[in-house]
């Protein structure tokens, strides 16, 4: 069972509250874009994390790395193409996680450099601290960019390969979706998801660290 401290679960809350309303944002604008101004006239089309909050999903994130906040309501009949439309607005979210944990682990190497290396950041406290929370968003925010990339319903995967799929097997999970999705929560909390999700969230992470090596590059050549 993990160890978890005060600290530990204070950094991982503040890395979700910047996370998920970003996630859910990226949701709304999209649909908002495409012609559907539900999400909008609902309010969700904002930066506020209370509107975003689902609690079980964000205690998961906080202490596995994989969760969910509340769906933005969207209607497809309001897209051009429906089906084409929802798997945009699907793909707009874990999109956006990925995007964040890139920009924010450029963040995070330019701090390492620029405040003087781990030695520096381990002997001041509002350094680690700073430095932890942006570790966490890196972390949480692929982790939550994966998660979603899942094809079960109600997961921005289900949607986004809805296209793909024939009509009879979207029928079906759309009538079991409410079973469907209870197995998926008793798989996540049962912990057996744990290693498929944390393998594919180090292979993006090595991708992501990869991409960014710019950064390392320059700072070494000085």
């Amino acid at each position: 069972m993990p160890y978890f401290n005060i600290q530990d679960i204070l950094i991982s809350c503040i890395a979700a509250l910047i996370i998920l309303p970003i996630h859910e944002w990226a949701h709304a604008y999209t649909a908002h874009k495409l012609g559907d101004n539900t999400a909008y006239y609902s309010g969700r089309m904002t930066m506020n994390p209370l509107a975003h909050l689902d609690p079980i999903g964000f205690i998961c994130l906080v202490v596995a790395g994989f969760g969910w906040a509340k769906p933005v309501p969207v209607n497809p009949l309001n897209f051009k193409n429906s089906q084409k439309g929802m798997a945009i607005t699907a793909a707009a979210g874990p999109i956006s996680n990925f995007i964040l944990a890139y920009l924010v682990l450029i963040v995070y190497k330019l701090f390492y450099y620029l405040v003087g290396g781990a030695a520096a950041i381990m002997t001041n406290t509002a350094l680690w601290a700073v430095g932890q929370i942006l570790a966490a968003i890196v972390s949480i925010s692929v982790g939550l960019g994966v998660f979603n990339l899942i094809p079960i319903p109600p997961l921005d995967g289900s949607k986004i390969i809805a296209p793909l799929l024939p009509r009879r097997w979207i029928y079906y999970l759309d009538r079991y979706q409410m079973y469907i999705s209870l197995g998926l929560m008793i798989l996540l909390i049962s912990g057996a998801l744990s290693y498929p999700l944390s393998y594919v969230r180090s292979w993006v992470l090595d991708g992501l660290y990869f991409l960014s090596g710019f950064v390392d590059m320059i700072f070494m050549a000085f």
